[in-house]
């Protein structure tokens, strides 16, 4: 109780921060903390917390613990609707429209929609509707998705990055294609991504650009080589909403401390996919249709980044909308 309110006092860290909108099933916190032997903790702290938050486990560290300075990798897994990269062709006078779907602006290197436009109920019965062939999307998907593995410069993934900037090169050990499954009627597939270290919009920008590149059959070689350059060009950015921290890795902390409980998730599996079919699962799916974020993502994809269908996609030739 006497270090109750002083984070510094507390050694308080955590593995890592989300997007506003963005889910987290498995992060990780650390805090000095006595723990009486004759008392359930973990049932304790979950009394104290809301019914869209649970502690899973608590664990003993070492003494200089930090959770995300010792934390060696992270993966995150994008619920998105099969129906978002379902074929489509742009016609001939595509391009930006004052004041139409989205009413796209662009302000320092940022685009900024003034959400007002909703799809009809035709386009959304026919999302609905839409079932993918599941072999072909996730060959397609998986030959995408290998081109961010590896080291790259990823300043057009950030907000606000320059190709200079020290933090813009990161490392992508694996991106794959999921289960697709079917959620109060509409059908989505999962996408896995695992990195060291993610950038701010990093993950929601790689799939906009498999969304635009799949749904355009857009070169993926090509356009991911011009994203990587030190060129300055516009991303689209995909909805938060799909977007959740499955869980943050430990793996060279536990061989160098083998002497103490290893730190993973695999003793709480169970409650984990329990928590995430019964909070996080539903609420995406809620969400996405009460607000249809992905058909709104895609009107704003073909109408605002005509200059990535036609070719012209650097940052200088990208017009100023104004509403």
């Amino acid at each position: 109780d006497c270090n109750f309110g002083s984070m510094q006092k507390l050694h308080w860290s955590r593995a890592a921060r989300t997007d506003k909108g963005v889910h987290a099933l498995g992060n990780c916190v650390a805090l000095k903390m006595l723990v009486p032997p004759d008392v359930d903790m973990v049932a304790a702290v979950n009394e104290k917390l809301p019914k869209d938050i649970t502690c899973l486990d608590i664990k003993r560290v070492t003494k200089s613990f930090n959770a995300k300075q010792l934390a060696n990798g992270r993966m995150y897994l994008y619920l998105i609707p099969t129906f978002s990269f379902r074929p489509a062709t742009v016609p001939e006078d595509s391009g930006p429209k004052k004041g139409g779907p989205g009413s796209a602006s662009w302000r320092d290197g940022k685009q900024h929609f003034e959400h007002k436009w909703r799809p009809s109920a035709e386009k959304v019965e026919a999302s609905k509707a839409y079932r993918c062939d599941e072999k072909e999307l996730k060959t397609r998907l998986d030959e995408f998705l290998l081109k961010y593995k590896g080291t790259h410069k990823f300043h057009n993934f950030g907000s606000g990055k320059k190709p200079t900037d020290g933090d813009v090169r990161r490392y992508i050990v694996s991106f794959k294609s999921g289960a697709v499954r079917v959620c109060e009627g509409i059908e989505y597939i999962e996408l896995l991504v695992e990195g060291q270290s993610f950038i701010i919009h990093q993950i929601r920008k790689m799939v906009g650009l498999a969304v635009l590149c799949l749904r355009y059959n857009l070169d993926a070689k090509d356009k991911c080589g011009t994203a990587f350059s030190d060129k300055k060009v516009h991303v689209p950015t995909a909805p938060s909403v799909g977007l959740l921290l499955d869980k943050v890795l430990y793996d060279v902390f536990n061989k160098r401390h083998e002497h103490i409980p290893k730190l993973d998730f695999a003793d709480v599996d169970e409650a984990r996919a329990k928590f995430k079919e019964e909070k996080v699962l539903p609420e995406i799916v809620r969400r996405e249709h009460a607000e249809n974020c992905q058909l709104r993502f895609l009107e704003d994809v073909h109408d605002y980044y005509y200059q990535w269908l036609k070719g012209d996609i650097a940052q200088d030739a990208v017009p100023w909308i104004e509403d």
